[in-house]
């Protein structure tokens, strides 16, 4: 087999050396050390990359998705480098916890003396790829389940490899300067990798970026809203639920956002314009995250409608059955507690909104506190009715017990607020 290395990095030294040592490692120590799962039944180690989970065989190192019906580019399968990186974690990892600090590359042992390279092979590359191109990059880092940090003019953190985290940082070029990056690293990267490994992990997390597909044609969060009610009505699979829990959260806080236009900028609410002006920005980015929620709850469901028909004749099929359920239920899960915790946070806005806002318009204040107690509880409801299905009990009852808690504090809170509105006004 030939294999293309590329300079300065460890990928020099043989893809047949490292499989060597990965063949050598014995895989219940090494799953343990590095914490991931083991399946015993097909000798495949789990690995999250890049947002997305993968079976590694052992010994062969051959790669799969863990969810098949995951269409996505995904990173692990694409090449040698990824692979080199699953095996250096596999074999020389350790487990362990950021304690939410993250290191500029040159903060890494030996990463000064690397910098150069690092700066033009990552950071550059970075820059000039999406730093005029903000709104792509945003498009995909969200698409790739990124967070926004809020940092510089565009700024994301992903998980790159198991509770390894990076940050991608923008700062968008004008006339007078090019844009810049910045790359940041979990402060656990260290106890993993060297600084020479954190320029493959930069190249592989920009080459994703780079071979992702840019689809973001108008989806149920844009269509008018008589055909996304009339598709939400008919036997469509999507959307459900959680799609409508999400769009109906997202139009409880502009409900609260407008109230706060309606403050700023009146000189009976003076002492309450900055505070004002910070509520809002945060609802202009709940709203987004809101509706971005209503696409990601069909993307979840159809790879969890797609598994209730796989094949159970023989043990093979049921055993591989019920291990694509446990993904694509956590999947489906993962999207409506994220519309709670979106709802909760816009209900804590909209509580300081009723309160000092415009009297004027404290009505909007009240029906978008019970909006988003709506969509806080619709959600709920498609926690529970995937939780229910779960094998793994243990993980389940901590996601309903988290969605119980929110459960317990907001409903009430919106309720409060809703008897207060109604109160000012008879």
């Amino acid at each position: 087999m030939q294999v293309r290395y590329e300079k300065d990095n460890k990928e020099r030294i043989p893809f047949e050396h490292y499989l060597e040592e990965f063949a050598a490692i014995d895989p219940k120590e090494a799953a343990a050390r590095v914490g991931v799962p083991w399946h015993e039944e097909t000798q495949e180690f789990e690995v999250r990359m890049m947002q997305k989970a993968f079976l590694v065989k052992w010994p062969e190192c051959t790669i799969r998705k863990a969810n098949p019906f995951d269409e996505g580019y995904g990173a692990m399968e694409d090449g040698v480098p990824p692979k080199i990186m699953a095996i250096r974690f596999l074999t020389r990892g350790v487990y362990s916890e950021g304690t939410g600090k993250f290191l500029t590359y040159r903060e890494v042992p030996h990463g000064e003396v690397y910098y150069r390279q690092f700066n033009g092979r990552c950071m550059m590359r970075l820059a000039f790829s999406y730093g005029n191109k903000l709104q792509e990059f945003k498009n995909k880092m969200e698409a790739l389940g990124a967070v926004n940090c809020g940092h510089g003019d565009a700024g994301y953190e992903f998980e790159f490899i198991n509770g390894h985290r990076v940050q991608f940082l923008l700062w968008a070029g004008d006339e007078e300067f090019p844009p810049s990056s910045q790359i940041l690293f979990s402060d656990n990267f260290p106890l993993s990798f060297e600084a020479e490994d954190l320029a493959v992990v930069g190249d592989i997390a920009i080459g994703t970026l780079k071979k992702m597909k840019e689809d973001f044609t108008m989806g149920f969060s844009t269509v008018p809203c008589n055909e996304f009610v009339e598709v939400l009505a008919s036997k469509a699979p999507v959307p459900g639920g959680g799609g409508a829990s999400a769009l109906v959260g997202a139009i409880g806080t502009a409900l609260g956002n407008m109230v706060g236009s309606l403050t700023v900028g009146k000189k009976k609410y003076a002492d309450v314009e900055e505070e004002m002006q910070e509520l809002k920005a945060k609802c202009d980015v709940l709203q987004k995250e809101l509706l971005t929620l209503v696409e990601k709850d069909a993307e979840v469901f159809e790879p969890l409608s797609k598994a209730y028909g796989m094949p159970r004749e023989t043990e093979e099929e049921k055993a591989e059955k019920a291990r694509v359920m446990e993904i694509v239920l956590k999947d489906a899960c993962s999207v409506p507690m994220e519309i709670m915790e979106k709802c909760c946070e816009a209900i804590e806005l909209i509580k300081e909104f009723a309160a000092k806002g415009s009297a004027l318009a404290i009505s909007d204040a009240g029906v978008g506190a019970v909006f988003c107690k709506a969509a806080l509880e619709g959600a709920s409801l498609n926690v529970y009715i995937n939780t229910k299905s779960m094998k793994n009990r243990e993980y389940a009852e901590e996601l309903n017990a988290k969605a119980d808690a929110m459960l317990a504090k907001y409903p009430p809170m919106a309720d409060e607020i809703f008897a207060s509105v109604l109160g000012r006004l008879k």
